[in-house]
């Protein structure tokens, strides 16, 4: 198994006027919090200790993709040989441009120039706080770690109706073109992925699952097939300028892998954690991240308004408690 990993990253300026007025220029009414709410795009001001704990815990990185609309954060080190700055110019079809929809940048990073067969992919907002190895990602024989948990999708529950469908629309793809792995998705390594598909095992097609948000693995050439056998669907989803209840989401990247046999269960609660930032959730996060509970952690923006300045506070100590040393990736 290979030694080094591409990483790709994806970053946007949330702040930038300029970005902020073209923006505005596509949006109409009646669009979802989902696609155009200040949670998906303001910025918190931690990228900086993105890099910092890539350096400090991920040392099979070999080149970072930086995927960006254009904006450069002032003290990141543009020179340095691990870094590649990619414009969504740089790597996606004209009419897919401008994009404000994260779905459209992830299905065409095959398209990206240099990148490596297979890389590794991080929102901004994943950071790994105990020194990963590529084993955290791979099986001996190479296989992907990936634990499809099959959980039916409802019209109740606290997901966005926007995102609910689009992740509907996701499995029915799924479940027109592939057979349903009842087996070869268990795994006793976690009771709760093993408790949640033998509910399920009985039924031929899938009925929803659980969305994987933390760093991922996928294959560049099964986006390239996806894009002959799935053409429409990735296109569309890709002309989209906003998320939006028609299309699918980039899991459908993890969930072709799954259904080819490229990937194996693993037990993944010590290994990562899923943290909604807000007023009530602040002190644990603050917790976890100054103790280095887990090894991954994804801080997903949930926080109102009228928080924002005092999460924003506290989780920046936070993170500079646990990567106070600054990272060859600035200036």
């Amino acid at each position: 198994m290979q030694d080094k990993i591409d990483i790709v990253v994806t970053w946007v300026d949330g702040n930038d006027k300029a970005w902020l007025k073209e923006r505005k220029k596509y949006e109409t009414e009646n669009m979802s919090l989902d696609a155009v709410g200040d949670q998906r795009f303001r910025d918190w001001g931690i990228l900086k200790y993105w890099f910092r704990s890539i350096e400090k815990n991920a040392p099979f990185a070999k080149n970072i993709y930086f995927v960006t609309y254009g904006h450069v954060p002032e003290w990141l080190n543009v020179n340095h040989p691990q870094i590649r700055i990619v414009k969504h110019s740089d790597f996606m079809p004209k009419e897919y441009l401008p994009t404000y929809n994260s779905v459209a940048i992830e299905l065409n990073f095959h398209r990206i120039q240099g990148i490596g067969k297979r890389f590794i992919y991080f929102n901004d907002d994943f950071f790994l706080l105990q020194p990963a190895t590529l084993d955290d990602y791979f099986t001996k024989n190479g296989r992907i770690k990936y634990n499809f948990v099959e959980s039916a999708m409802t019209s109740t529950g606290t997901l966005d109706p926007v995102y609910r469908d689009m992740l509907i629309n996701t499995i029915e793809v799924v479940n027109r073109n592939y057979k349903k792995r009842r087996f070869k998705n268990l795994t006793l390594r976690d009771p709760i992925v093993l408790y949640n598909n033998l509910k399920a095992i009985a039924f031929k097609k899938y009925l929803g699952y659980q969305p994987h948000h933390f760093s991922r693995v996928y294959d560049r050439e099964v986006l390239e097939q996806l894009w002959v056998t799935h053409r429409d669907t990735l296109d569309f989803s890709s002309r989209s300028k906003f998320r939006n209840k028609d299309i699918i989401t980039p899991d459908i990247i993890e969930l072709t892998q799954a259904s080819l046999g490229m990937t194996r269960p693993y037990y993944s609660r010590k290994r990562e954690k899923y943290l909604e930032i807000n007023s009530q959730s602040i002190k644990n996060i603050e917790h976890i991240i100054s103790n280095a509970s887990v090894k991954e952690v994804c801080l997903n923006d949930t926080c109102a308004a009228e928080d924002f300045d005092g999460c924003r506070k506290i989780v920046i100590e936070a993170l500079e408690k646990q990567f106070p040393k600054k990272s060859k990736f600035e200036k």
